[in-house]
């Protein structure tokens, strides 16, 4: 007999031991914490174009009522896809809708914790197109009072920006 009760706590996805590392959880615990949906876009240097470009898109989502829930959505630019380390992915609870879709979805049941979200998101991306510490990535609400909020929330985690890409943000790492 199988047991449909959300767990009650969640565990780690993946081990981050670097201090950089740790900063973007920290960063995103406190996005999370919020309970807003926001989306977040990763963008990697790309030394042939002389360019920053997109590599990943995030999605997160918090469902509350009878089943609550925090879902992430992962979906690699065309040009990272073939990165995919399907196995660690699909180790990790990532679910795709058919075994050719690009897009990775995360449901964690129950209440997870900002902190497993975050940690559970980063060990996506990390699988998905090898997350670096180095990444820009910037990160949008749909709603002006939720898109306040997580601006402050990231400028009290000492992000900076480029004036050439005035949409991209980066940590001190």
């Amino acid at each position: 007999m199988t047991d449909d009760k959300p767990p009650i706590a969640w565990l780690p996805a993946e081990q981050f031991a670097l201090e950089a590392e740790q900063r973007y959880l920290d960063l995103f615990s406190d996005l999370l914490r919020i309970k807003a949906d926001f989306k977040s876009t990763f963008y990697r240097w790309n030394e042939k174009l002389n360019n920053y470009e997109l590599s990943i898109s995030a999605k997160l989502t918090w469902h509350s009522g009878h089943t609550p829930a925090a879902v992430i959505e992962l979906q690699p630019s065309k040009r990272y896809q073939s990165m995919a380390n399907v196995k660690a992915l699909e180790e990790r609870g990532y679910k795709r809708g058919h075994p050719t879709s690009v897009k990775w979805t995360r449901t964690m049941l129950g209440k997870p914790s900002p902190e497993m979200v975050a940690n559970h998101l980063f060990a996506g991306v990390k699988h998905l197109v090898d997350f670096k510490t180095n990444m820009g990535f910037d990160v949008s609400a749909e709603s002006n009072q939720a898109q306040t909020m997580l601006d402050e929330i990231t400028g009290k985690h000492r992000v900076w920006g480029v004036p050439v890409y005035p949409n991209i943000w980066f940590l001190n790492t």
